[in-house]
């Protein structure tokens, strides 16, 4: 399935297809998600809370960042490099710049 990160329908049903399937989530980092977005995105949150997707962007994003953590394991590299190299890709974690239009992530399969 492609990702359409730009659709706000998209991002809301790929939500709770994940949230009703076997995929565990983890509620402390999709928090940390949130809480890191809403101190050094705020531009993009408050984007994000106005369309009501903030929570289900961060189930998605974490749902791609976990299996991106899988295939980089299995792809041989160490799983603490394979968490911390999928977490700087899917998670948007970095401070937004003042004049940034937030791109969100791409999936690179």
């Amino acid at each position: 399935m492609a990702m359409d990160l730009t659709s706000p329908a998209w991002v809301k049903n790929r939500a709770q297809e994940i949230r009703r399937s076997e995929e565990v989530l983890n509620l402390q980092l999709q928090e940390k998600i949130l809480k890191t977005w809403a101190q050094l995105r705020p531009k993009m949150m408050l984007r994000l809370r106005l369309q009501v997707i903030a929570d289900d962007l961060a189930v998605v994003l974490q749902a791609a960042m976990w299996a991106a953590v899988d295939r980089y394991e299995k792809a041989g590299m160490p799983p603490t490099d394979a968490r911390e190299t999928a977490e700087r890709e899917w998670l948007m974690l970095e401070p937004e710049a003042d004049e940034e239009t937030t791109s969100l992530p791409t999936q690179s399969n």
